[in-house]
């Protein structure tokens, strides 16, 4: 086993294995990468006292916790075409992170603001020009986000929140977002479409990133609290990860007719009032919502099942067992950028039968949470488009109808644009922070359309 002097700020690899490793500096200096070779036993870490180091210096240890000896990223990635090998080291980074955390290690911030502010530039000196090309950010931000993101203990929990590395992926966002509304400025020119595309190639970043995260959660997992993220989950989760980004070569048709209303800097703008209207009646049948049955093979009990059973693992007792149907909690934005068919809401309940599904929109300084599908029965098409009607087709209500479906069951999904609005369909960055806030606190997730829930849900089930 290696011998370090007490003050020698480097970690001891040897004390996992009882095997005689080399600590080095990681070179250039002041860079907050580490490595770790496991073939060799060969760690290469941060030599100084700060945020960075100590960060870097768990993270190498995590892997030589919890990477398998015998790992090779080039032939895993090899394994699982379209992958390449930093597909690989990111979704493994991933999964070391989240068991860094659940051990209590993971909280350690690993950039400054002065490098974050950096990364922005950087970034954003290779997208813009006079025709800003914000969609080259797509694949190195899922890739950040990919490496920054912790799986949470829930099933479809899996988001940047539970880090502090989350929040610095979070602060780069905003340090792009000010550096494109400066540069718009400059131009002349308004910076609401330039935030808006921006926006949107940075959330279909972090799906990206989240769904390939949830792919390191096993099917049968243990009971809460008690993660396990085996490696042979990382190939296949890496071949997802490529294969989405490959798939996602510009952004989708569309988004160039999408009215969204220009921010203001009015600090006093509110969220519009919820006003009630009688519910609608559910009148159509979408699909089962009874307990699912399946039968299991025991070795007591009072019922014969297959009595052969009993001359080789002794199970020759049959029993009925009963699980509920996944529920859930979906609201929907239906304003005028929104579109909602009936047939979406059956195919939401095919796959999440016991859902509540829910709807909202307004007008003026007031709007309407209604109540579309629950129990397995949903309104019918004609009730669904007259309520709209009835009600405005303006956001008006976004952060009331957000705190209404943080109170609902989970898992709690918003399906929604990204664009909130308050009295008036005026929008404001304030009520930005404040939507986002109300969704981070209520562990609900952001889906952009009915086609992005549907995906979210399937990937979400495996």
């Amino acid at each position: 086993m290696t011998t370090q002097n007490i003050a020698d700020p480097r970690p001891i690899p040897g004390a996992i294995d009882g095997l005689g490793w080399i600590v080095t500096e990681a070179p250039p200096i002041g860079s907050t990468e580490g490595s770790t070779n496991l073939d060799d036993r060969t760690m290469r870490v941060l030599h100084r006292e700060d945020h960075a180091a100590r960060w870097v210096a768990v993270h190498e240890m995590g892997h030589a916790r919890w990477t398998p000896r015998k790992s090779n990223p080039g032939r895993i990635a090899k394994a699982n075409a379209p992958a390449t090998v930093l597909d690989v080291q990111l979704v493994e980074d991933c999964r070391i992170l989240t068991l860094l955390r659940d051990a209590g290690l993971g909280a350690i911030p690993r950039d400054g603001a002065e490098r974050i502010a950096a990364r922005a530039q950087e970034w954003f000196e290779h997208i813009k020009g006079p025709e800003p090309k914000p969609e080259k950010l797509l694949a190195p931000y899922a890739m950040l986000c990919l490496q920054s993101m912790a799986l949470g203990f829930g099933k479809n929990d899996a988001r940047l929140d539970n880090t502090e590395c989350g929040l610095e992926v979070k602060a780069l966002r905003g340090q792009l977002c000010r550096l494109t509304i400066a540069e718009a400025n400059a131009a002349g020119r308004s910076a609401d479409r330039d935030l808006h595309v921006l926006s949107d190639v940075l959330d279909r970043a972090q799906s990206i990133a989240q769904a390939t995260a949830l792919m390191l959660r096993p099917k049968r997992r243990p009971p809460a609290r008690q993660g396990r993220f085996p490696f042979r989950l990382v190939g296949p989760a890496a071949a997802y990860f490529r294969r989405r980004l490959n798939a996602v070569t510009e952004l989708p048709p569309g988004h160039e007719g999408v009215s969204r209303p220009l921010r203001t800097g009015d600090q006093s703008l509110n969220w519009g009032t919820l006003d009630s209207m009688p519910p609608l009646p559910m009148t159509e049948h979408a699909t089962a919502t009874a307990a699912q049955r399946r039968k299991l093979a025991v070795p007591v009990g009072s019922r014969l099942g297959s009595i052969r059973r009993a001359l080789t693992d002794g199970r020759c007792y049959r029993r009925t067992v009963q699980r509920a149907a996944k529920g859930g909690t979906i609201l929907v934005d239906t304003s005028g950028s929104m579109n909602l068919e009936a047939s979406d809401v059956h195919a939401v309940l095919a796959k999440l039968p016991a859902a509540t599904v829910a709807i909202y929109s307004g007008r003026n300084d007031g709007g309407v949470i209604s109540v579309i599908a629950k129990g397995g029965r949903c309104a019918s098409s004609a009730a669904i488009e007259q309520r709209i009607r009835d009600v405005g087709m303006g956001n008006i209500v976004d952060g009331p109808a957000l705190r209404w479906l943080a109170a609902q069951s989970e898992p709690r999904i918003w399906v929604c644009d990204g664009v909130v609005t308050g009295c008036g369909d005026d929008a404001a960055a304030h009520l930005d922070e404040e939507a986002m806030a109300i969704a981070v606190r209520g562990r609900i997730e952001r889906c952009t359309d009915m086609h992005a829930l549907m995906v979210h849900i399937t990937e979400a089930s495996r």
